[in-house]
Order: structure tokens, then C-alpha cells, then sequence
């Protein structure tokens, strides 16, 4: 009587040990699918519209120029959006306002001045990326410094090196070599005197 009651209640529980099972591996499933399209999303943004946003966007959607109030400069930037609101509704290109604008709709970006409309790769690309759920891991920046984009490209230290005439060092025997002719005439014009030649023993040693 035992077993037989036994085998009942195991029996009983068959479907709900089935579903309980069914949505555990349910569970994971989605949850690995939503990781797998969270890094393929991530990688798509990085080599396809990263790129596109810095070479044809940001020269007006960045920094201190943001046109319309528009920052395309993080994810943070687009959701809040400039003076039309948010630039981006995420897994929606139709009611995106970036979407509709580098159609060419009600509003024209980037502009004939600033290189005329995006290609239909470019577009097909952005609009792709809206489509998917517009995936952006960039964190918003803090501005360094308030420098701008023109004070930027005069600031010194980003300035090509200018090319420099080899030193005349014809009258030094010693000066074998370019940079020997131009530590030359440093000492020309200082009252320094040249180490006499190390034997190899002691340039080893050094």
C-alpha cells in the first residue's frame, strides 16, 4: 500500500518537476541570448557606428558645439536629448528623431554645409543600430579643461614638430653622425669638453 501510494505522488509531481525544469533552462536560455546580443551589440556600435558618429556627427554634436542641444557624445547625451527631446527611442528607427533626420525628413543632418546626407550604407547602419535596441557603452565625460575643438587644434603640444636643419659640425672630426653634428654644436656653445673615447671594456661595464 505504501509503494503503491508512493508511486502516486511521484507520478503527481512528474508535470510540475517538467515545467519547473522547462522554465529553468527557459531562464537561461534568454538570459544567454541576452548576453550573446548585448556583446554582439557592443561590438557592432564599436567598429560600425562609433566611427560613423565621430567622422560625420560629432564635429556639431559634440563638446561645446552641440547643435539643437544634441550631444551624440554618450548615451546619457542622446537619451536626454536636445531642444526636440530625446534623439533616440531605443528598438523604434520610426520614431527616432536621429533616424528621421539623416533621412532627410523633417529635418536635414548633417547639412549640405557640413557634407550633405549620410550615404544609404551610413543610414542603413544607424538605423540598424536604433533597431537593435541602440546598445552605447560610452559613459558620460566630464569636459577637461572647457578647451574646445578650434583651441584644441592651435594648443602647442598638438602641433606637428616643425623639421630642423642638420647642425653644422664639419669642422669636428668626432661628429659621425647626425646626432653627434647636433651635440656638437650644443658644445660649440658652451664651454663643455667632449669625454674622451670609452674602450669597450668600460662601455660594457656602462
Amino acid at each position: 500500500m505504501m509503494r503503491f501510494q508512493l508511486l502516486l505522488a511521484i507520478r503527481g509531481s512528474m508535470p510540475r518537476l517538467a515545467t519547473a525544469t522547462g522554465i529553468a533552462v527557459l531562464t537561461t536560455c534568454l538570459a544567454c541570448s541576452g548576453m550573446a546580443r548585448g556583446a554582439d551589440g557592443t561590438e557592432f556600435f564599436e567598429k560600425q557606428v562609433r566611427p560613423l558618429l565621430v567622422a560625420r556627427c560629432y564635429a556639431c554634436h559634440s563638446g561645446t558645439k552641440s547643435g539643437g542641444g544634441l550631444s551624440l557624445e554618450s548615451a546619457a547625451a542622446w537619451q536626454r536629448g536636445g531642444e526636440s527631446g530625446p534623439a533616440i527611442v531605443a528598438g523604434k528607427p520610426n520614431e527616432s528623431l536621429l533616424i528621421d533626420a539623416i533621412n532627410y525628413r523633417s529635418l536635414e543632418m548633417p547639412p549640405r554645409e557640413a557634407g550633405g546626407q549620410l550615404s544609404p550604407d551610413e543610414i542603413a547602419v544607424l538605423s540598424r543600430w536604433v533597431q537593435i535596441g541602440a546598445p552605447d557603452p560610452r559613459d558620460a565625460v566630464d569636459k577637461l579643461g572647457g578647451m574646445t575643438r578650434e583651441q584644441a587644434a592651435t594648443w602647442w603640444a598638438f602641433q606637428p614638430l616643425p623639421p630642423v636643419a642638420a647642425a653644422d659640425a664639419s669642422n669636428s672630426p668626432s661628429a659621425a653622425s647626425m646626432i653627434d653634428q647636433f651635440l656638437q654644436t650644443a658644445l660649440d656653445q658652451h664651454p663643455w669638453e667632449v669625454a674622451p673615447p670609452a674602450d669597450k671594456r668600460t662601455l660594457i661595464r656602462r
